[in-house]
């Protein structure tokens, strides 16, 4: 799981039921640690690794997010089971970094027989980013339960600037101590942090935890020492034992060895502790839990409310929306058609998903339309009475508020959202970036117009249209579209051009000569229809037309002229 360990931790008891408790984010993942800082068992690539953790927590999707959601309502569902006032107060990840410090460049806390690790600037800078992206979806999934269940799920935040001048990577007189940060001042534990007294509770050495540990899984054997071995094999500690594949045969083998062994527990616990906050670092964290506690507790204390049943009405919309480069929306007739697929086998089953306290499917897979619709409820409850109404009621919501009513998005894409009804949350998530950045598109292209004959009886002028020169610019300027194979293209009435660019509908023209005023392009993308007359530039769509490239009127000339028709058109085919 991405956010490491927790803590969950009973504030107040009244009688034998919970009133309130807090959920401790803390540490790092040990994958990431192990990549990017120590390389002592098999790790991947650390730059991959933060790249992965960013993608999980900024994908549309959402799985994460609603992952988060379900372990957390079973916390709130099990102890409102036993005070329907119980209340929950998460706490985010601390940044264990200074950043900015350039005395930890050339800082590695790798072993000497593994490639350095170096602390660089920019991996610190990225670590502490990775940081603020989970708080902040903690933050979200905090909000939404406390909206979506009535009230009671608080996220505290406000500590951070208590562990300035406390972090790894501090400025420090002699930079040596980067080396090994392990006095009081430094408030996060390193592996050389001492956890009692190593060599009276295992025997072992006072060594490095990697060289105690070392010393149990690669024993001196057939004359060499643990040091002799592992230069034997280069530092590949893997060909030696099999407990140091990765991170988990190296988490299981420790564990085993505490099983087996007491004198060995000391081992699993300094693994697992590595990079969590000491005692001094916690008590910044647990005064503004306590603080929070004090503000919004003081209802559910007293028995007189607060923290809300599962059974509280409650209703808040929330949409998602295309700012900070989501492109990723829907087409609402394909929506509406899956939402109603969706509730017809939610309202079937009409329990949650096996070992889940969700109902999510996705739908599309693959496609371009692809979405994952959910729906989210306290287990043990029966909401089967009207659901699969209740369920399109509730998701259409979603789709008809969101994105509605806008003059910018006229083919009314959807970018998706939650609603809470009562003690359900509904989701709709779209999955698959469009390949464009929404806003005004603009388009250009050149029409070459030519005619032969005259119109008199017994004859008939008769119009030739070529397209060429097209340019499709999505909202931030980027082309999405150009010119075919076979351009100039042969076009016009009765032979329209459908262009397939990156947009999720082909902009079809038929150039016509006949008219008023005369010589226009008749444009189509879905349902939106419009005339390249249209040059009023306060509304959408408009053009902006230039002239003809001769001097000659065609409406006397009897030869055939060369005539480019130039457009420039922002046009409503982005949301």
């Amino acid at each position: 799981m991405l956010v490491g360990s927790s803590l969950a931790i009973p504030l107040e008891t009244r009688d034998t039921d919970p009133v309130a408790s807090a959920i401790a984010a803390a540490g790092v993942p040990k994958y990431i640690v192990n990549a990017c800082l120590y390389h002592w068992v098999g790790y991947g690539d650390c730059t991959q690794l933060l790249k992965d953790a960013h993608a999980a927590l900024d994908d549309p999707a959402k799985v994460f997010e609603l992952k988060l959601i379900d372990t957390i309502s079973k916390i709130l569902i099990r102890a409102r089971t036993a005070n329907a006032e119980f209340q929950l107060y998460i706490t985010g990840y601390i940044q264990f970094w200074n950043d900015q410090n350039p005395q930890c460049n050339t800082v590695s806390w790798a072993p000497s027989y593994k490639a350095a690790a170096y602390q660089t600037i920019a991996l610190r800078s990225d670590m502490n980013s990775l940081v603020d992206a989970l708080n902040a979806l903690l933050s979200t999934v905090a909000n939404a339960l406390n909206t979506g269940l009535g009230g009671g799920v608080y996220y505290v935040d406000g500590f951070q600037q208590a562990y300035d001048t406390h972090r790894f990577c501090e400025v420090e007189a002699d930079p040596s101590y980067h080396t090994s940060p392990i006095d009081a001042r430094t408030w996060f534990i390193h592996y050389d942090s001492p956890y009692e007294n190593p060599s009276s509770v295992t025997g072992l050495s006072t060594g490095s935890f990697f060289d105690q540990v070392n010393s149990v899984l690669i024993p001196p054997k057939n004359g060499q020492s643990t040091a002799d071995q592992i230069k034997a094999v280069d530092g590949d500690l893997a060909k030696i034992n099999p407990a140091y594949n990765d991170v988990d045969s190296m988490t299981a083998a420790l564990t085993k060895l505490a099983q087996d062994d007491v004198k060995y527990q000391v081992l699993p616990i300094t693994w697992i502790r590595v990079m969590h906050p000491k005692g001094s670092g916690y008590k910044p964290l647990s005064d503004a839990v306590i603080d929070a506690v004090l503000k919004y507790g003081a209802a559910a204390a007293s028995g007189s409310g607060g923290g809300g049943s599962p059974g509280t009405q409650s209703a808040g919309l929330k949409c998602t929306t295309g700012a900070n480069g989501n492109n990723k929306f829907l087409a609402r007739d394909d929506l509406n058609n899956q939402i109603g697929t969706f509730c017809g086998v939610a309202a079937q089953q009409g329990v949650q998903d096996h070992n889940s306290g969700s109902i999510v499917r996705t739908y599309n897979q693959g496609q371009r339309y692809q979405v994952t619709l959910s729906m989210d409820w306290p287990s043990g409850q029966d909401i089967t009475q009207n659901m699969k109404q209740n369920c399109i009621d509730g998701m259409t919501l979603i789709m008809d508020s969101c994105d509605g009513n806008d003059p910018k998005n006229p083919l009314d894409w959807k970018h998706g959202g939650t609603n809470g009804v009562g003690n359900i949350l509904y989701h709709v998530v779209p999955s698959t970036d469009q390949g464009y950045t929404p806003g005004n598109c603009t388009f250009h292209l050149q029409e070459d117009e030519s005619w032969s004959g005259v119109n008199s009886p017994g004859f008939e002028r008769h119009w030739d249209f070529h397209l060429e020169k097209l340019t499709l610019d999505d909202g931030a300027g980027a082309t999405i579209g150009t010119s075919p194979p076979g351009s100039p293209i042969d076009a016009g009435a009765g032979n329209s051009f459908s262009w397939n660019t990156k947009l999720p509908n082909p902009l079809v023209m038929a150039p016509e000569a006949q008219g008023n005023p005369a010589d226009y392009i008749q444009f189509t993308i879905g349902t939106e229809s419009w005339q390249s007359s249209q040059n009023d530039d306060t509304k959408m769509p408009f053009c902006n037309v230039g002239g003809f490239n001769s001097d000659y009127s065609p409406d006397v000339s009897l030869s055939s002229l060369h005539l480019p028709l130039e457009l420039g058109l922002p046009a409503i085919i982005a949301p």
